[in-house]
């Protein structure tokens, strides 16, 4: 039997192994790009299971990390280890010269026990979400800060999935990315940077508000021992569940 088209004819058995050929490819395309995936794959339960995995600990690992994101945040302006050589002038308040030049350390350092503290709270009774608890409650984590952003991975994560004719071994990286601008706050690099830019300005409090999209900003004008300085206070826009109450975070200083 042949089947005809404006080129010509072309034999049936011919259409039937390259339809194979294709199909083998695919299925080979597909066990190559995703080489961390072990699986007899005849179900869309596969890719179910693999989309919960990600999507719930995702969640959960951003809700922990933002919270305690939020928390380091506030210490870092209760202890003043922001700044490089905090000063007090005489009417007490912050000189905010320079950045502590090791600042993405003191944020991890902060920031990791707080993680695993927040995430161990949680209680999961499905299995991934269990065995992803496990992970952090036993240090398999780790986290990356720089320039107001975390980057959270999970690691050494195995799951399993069996169902009839399915039998899928997993091994995931979940990750959550943390940004301090959708968070809610300004980065500590960033105010540093307004603060450079607005500290001559004649315009400081428009300066400022124009510079830093998550704080209100208010300015005020102080002497010390004769010299006539201004104060600005910043008040985060959004409040933030810290030590049992929910406020808005606030840090006033005086830029040098």
């Amino acid at each position: 039997m042949l089947i005809k088209n404006k080129n010509g004819s072309v034999h049936v058995p011919l259409i039937v192994f390259m339809t194979v050929a294709t199909v083998i490819t695919a299925i080979f395309i597909f066990t190559i790009s995703a080489s961390n995936f072990e699986a007899k794959i005849s179900d869309a339960r596969v890719v179910q299971f693999t989309s919960n995995v990600y999507d719930f600990g995702e969640f959960y690992i951003n809700q922990a990390g933002e919270k305690a994101f939020a928390d380091s945040y506030f210490e870092l302006i209760n202890d003043k280890s922001f700044l490089e050589n905090p000063k007090i002038n005489s009417n007490g308040d912050l000189e905010f010269a320079k950045l502590n030049s090791n600042l993405n350390d003191e944020m991890l350092k902060k920031i990791s026990p707080k993680f695993k503290e927040n995430f161990n709270s949680y209680e999961f009774t499905n299995e991934f979400m269990v065995k992803i608890k496990e992970s952090i409650s036993t240090d398999r984590f780790r986290i990356v800060n720089e320039n107001g952003k975390s980057q959270i991975a999970v690691t050494n994560l195995e799951f399993s999935f069996s169902s009839n004719n399915i039998n899928v071994v997993y091994f995931p990286e979940i990750s959550a990315l943390l940004d301090t601008n959708k968070i809610g706050l300004d980065s500590f690099e960033e105010i540093y940077t307004a603060k450079e830019k607005c500290k001559n300005d004649e315009e400081i409090k428009e300066c400022f508000e124009q510079e830093l999209k998550s704080f209100n900003v208010d300015v005020g004008q102080k002497t010390d021992n004769g010299n006539r300085y201004y104060l600005v206070t910043l008040t985060s826009k959004q409040e933030f569940f810290i030590d049992g109450e929910f406020m808005s975070l606030k840090l006033s200083f005086v830029g040098v």
